[in-house]
């Protein structure tokens, strides 16, 4: 359903797919909070929202999503601390890329890969080393941010 000038926020009604794996309304005008009940989804793997309108915190529910596999937040008006991701089993891609998301960084599942967080204010979280060691030094990560955000160049938000 990208790109199809939706607007308003997700129907409840969604909810009710209770087989839903993958949920993709990129690049429309959707608003409003994230809804709560996306988390509790028992099939979803892919939930990608980005470039909406999309406002308040991620929902809690999103840290404990059973099946999710990529989260993709990017460019909305999302702020607050992302919840806690460590629980996630499956989870291999997180793009939070282009909200005010701050200042601490969840601890995050095994499986993730792919981490996107340019464009938010985690400023702390690249400032404190004891927080960046909490990646694994046995996995590769692709850690995507701008340049001048983590060389501290660029403190205005």
């Amino acid at each position: 359903m990208s790109g199809n000038y939706l607007f308003g926020e997700v129907l409840r009604g969604v909810s009710r797919l209770a087989g839903l794996q993958t949920l993709v309304l990129d690049d429309n005008m959707l608003g409003g909070e994230v809804p709560t009940w996306i988390g509790a989804q028992p099939s979803l793997a892919v939930l990608s929202l980005r470039n909406n309108t999309f406002q308040g915190v991620v929902p809690e529910s999103l840290g404990s999503a059973p099946s999710l596999r990529s989260l993709v937040l990017a460019s909305n008006n999302l702020s607050g601390n992302l919840p806690d991701m460590s629980q996630q089993a499956n989870l291999q891609v997180l793009d939070v890329g282009g909200n005010s998301l701050e200042p601490a960084f969840p601890k995050l599942g095994r499986k993730v890969v792919t981490v996107v967080l340019a464009r938010n204010r985690f400023v702390a979280f690249l400032q404190n080393p004891q927080l960046v060691q909490e990646f694994r030094p046995d996995k590769q990560y692709n850690i995507h941010m701008l340049q001048e955000r983590y060389q501290g160049k660029d403190n205005a938000y």
